[in-house]
């Protein structure tokens, strides 16, 4: 008798093990949660507009810099923690992250612009342990 496992091919294997390569950022929106924070905070907002222009690589990189992982879940964005938190730092602050619990701090800064610098500089500078 064949197993699940037996049936499928190597790339299906790995896609089941490893997940998709490919990150939807509306599902990953609707999917995410706020901590004092609501969908229509104007930090928010400005969050998902920067976002929502970088690059398939760049919103991949914000995920794993949230998440611990590039890749989405098997079952989808929808499946994923994803959570935008204020964070109580000075808006000097760069954005951070709890890996853990898929969680996003981020200061309430005063404009677009500054979002967007903050999180580039966060994101340039987020390389993990063993990474090169």
């Amino acid at each position: 008798m064949l197993t699940f496992v037996q049936l499928m091919n190597a790339d299906q294997f790995r896609t089941l093990v490893e997940g998709y390569n490919h990150l939807d950022i509306d599902a990953l929106q609707k999917a995410t949660t706020y901590n004092h924070y609501t969908a229509n905070s104007p930090i928010v907002r400005w969050f998902w507009e920067v976002v929502k222009a970088y690059p398939q690589e760049k919103q991949k990189q914000l995920l794993e810099f949230v998440t611990a992982s590039s890749r989405v879940p098997v079952n989808g964005a929808e499946s994923l923690v994803f959570v935008i938190e204020r964070s109580d730092s000075e808006t000097s602050a760069l954005p951070g992250s709890s890996t853990c619990f898929g969680t996003l701090r981020l200061p309430e800064y005063e404009s677009k612009e500054i979002l967007a610098s903050k999180l580039e500089i966060a994101l340039e500078h987020s390389l993990g342990f063993g990474q090169a």
